[in-house]
């Protein structure tokens, strides 16, 4: 979703100033310098006070994180809280611990792959 991503949101803005500023055999050149314009504004444009804006990449962030809550709270499921502070409920995660549980062999796979200093790369 592009609302959750704030690069994208980025591009959108950029792309708006370049759609309104359409003129037809306008050049890459030109379209290059209007999609900068876009991201970091234009203070001599009439077609708003002040000019064009420049996009504000902390309040795209935010933006993005307050729909990646908003989901989390419609769509989440067993997950709750927010993104900074996810919650899922520790009753129904079970992680693969117990020996029974490693398939035979996978143990020797990841040793060989690793090389015989293994242990001591793992044990930091």
């Amino acid at each position: 979703m592009p609302t959750f991503q704030p690069i994208e949101l980025f591009w959108q803005h950029g792309k708006h100033y370049v759609s309104i500023h359409f003129e037809k055999g306008r050049n890459m050149l030109d379209v290059w310098k209007q999609i900068r314009l876009g991201w970091y504004g234009d203070p001599e444009w009439d077609g708003q006070e002040r000019g064009w804006k420049a996009a504000n990449c902390g309040k795209l962030v935010q933006h993005a994180i307050g729909k990646m809550d908003e989901w989390i709270g419609l769509y989440g499921g067993n997950l709750s809280g927010t993104i900074g502070s996810l919650e899922y409920p520790v009753a129904e995660y079970q992680e693969a611990t117990a020996e029974d549980e490693i398939e035979d062999g996978v143990e020797e796979q990841t040793d060989e792959w690793l090389g015989e200093d293994a242990e001591d790369a793992i044990e930091g």
